[in-house]
């Protein structure tokens, strides 16, 4: 006897502590987040994401992630949604000797402001 079993995985408001929020942040910012020990590039590209949705189920966002040493920069590649997003850091970001951070924590960002365009 077999059966097949199909579901769908999605992250909950609470699956990931909230590590701090920011208000008024320029569209086209990076935020930079700092961790206690060198972080691992690859681990931070594959395991941080950013998304419009809070619970980080949809609505994703377009970002470049850069590491130097203990500082994580993460750059939206158009701007940060205007109704504000959140940065998602999962568990498996680890420093560069294996460790894993071993919880997954996030980072709001409310009241985007509009980039101002300059007229010539």
């Amino acid at each position: 006897m077999s059966a097949e079993y199909t579901f769908e995985a999605v992250f909950s408001n609470d699956h990931f502590t909230q590590l701090g929020e920011c208000f008024n942040v320029k569209a086209n910012r990076p935020v930079i987040i700092t961790f206690d020990e060198s972080v691992n590039a690859n681990s931070a590209k594959n395991n941080i994401f950013a998304a419009a949705d809070e619970s980080g189920n949809t609505n994703l966002l377009d970002i470049n992630i850069s590491v130097e040493g203990r500082q994580v920069t993460v750059i939206p590649v158009n701007n940060w949604s205007a109704d504000g997003c959140c940065i998602f850091i999962k568990e498996a970001v680890c420093d560069i000797y294996g460790n894993e951070l071993g919880r997954n924590l996030k980072y709001k960002i409310e009241n985007v402001r509009s980039v101002m365009v300059e007229k010539d």
